[in-house]
């Protein structure tokens, strides 16, 4: 893990509802990856594992 910024899928503010991004790592090799979001009420960080 070297703890580098690899790609960002949105980076705004958006009004209260459900919501999907879709996310191509056809560039990025094969590994383990860490994706976050941050609300006003919570943050989360999750793992994502991507096989090629």
């Amino acid at each position: 893990m070297t703890g580098k910024l690899v790609k960002f899928i949105f980076n705004g503010i958006l009004e209260r509802g459900n919501y999907k991004f879709l996310f191509n790592g056809s560039e990025l090799p094969s590994g383990i990856y860490y994706y976050s979001y941050t609300s006003r009420e919570n943050s989360q960080t999750k793992k994502m594992v991507l096989i090629k």
